[in-house]
């Protein structure tokens, strides 16, 4: 395991090497001028949907003044005590210095890669292979439940039907105002859900610690 996150710390050094980078004040930081910033404005970026770029936006990168030209930067000590959290955990000093660090690792088992499973699909309810039962309707089968049940409790809890009284119904994108409108299968209307929600969160900790998931 430690060689995971010493494989992490390699390839964070190995980006600083291709990219010059440098830390800057946030009064310096790019930010978006619009000539709305109201949330139901369709160009707002601040929406949880996609928007209508219609060129109202534009975007402003100040100049610093006091920042070092790209071709030089000067790395700090960052206060930040992950570093310690994990020797602690791990029981071992972790190697910092980007000369002793190996320049390839590989890490057994491999890492995979899933969907979002995004809430306004209807979480793992979404029929993501066209002419396949979804992942829960799979499961329900293998495991002897009543489909409509099962996939009804999963939307309730982590899916479309969540949003129960908690974002306004909607039959399209164009009733929601922040949103999108997530319409369960055989459903005609749904409620309105931002598009980030899902469960990206448990990616990294899945694909490193369990194996691929192989179903039938």
């Amino acid at each position: 395991m430690t060689s995971a996150y010493l494989a992490s710390v390699a390839l964070g050094f190995a980006a600083l090497q291709m990219y010059d980078a440098a830390a800057i004040s946030l009064q310096y930081d790019p930010y978006t001028t619009c000539t709305s910033y109201d949330i139901n404005n369709k160009n707002f970026p601040g929406r949880g949907s996609d928007i209508d770029d219609d060129g109202t936006c534009t975007v402003t990168v100040p100049n610093d003044p006091s920042q070092p030209k790209p071709t030089g930067r000067k790395l700090e000590v960052d206060s930040n005590d992950d570093l310690m959290k994990l020797e602690k955990f791990f029981g071992t000093k972790m190697e910092t210095q980007l000369e002793n660090l190996p320049t390839s690792v590989v890490h057994t088992p491999t890492p995979w890669n899933t969907r979002l499973w995004l809430m306004y699909e209807d979480s793992f309810n979404f029929q993501w292979d066209e002419g396949q039962p979804s992942a829960t309707e799979k499961y329900a089968r293998a495991f002897g439940l009543d489909v409509k049940t099962f996939m009804d409790g999963l939307s309730a809890k982590t899916g479309i039907d969540s949003f129960f009284n908690v974002t306004d119904a909607c039959t399209s994108d164009n009733d929601c105002h922040w949103a999108s409108c997530g319409i369960r299968a055989n459903a005609t209307s749904g409620y309105c859900i931002p598009q980030w929600y899902g469960f990206s969160h448990a990616w990294a900790p899945a694909a490193l610690l369990s194996r691929n998931p192989n179903p039938p």
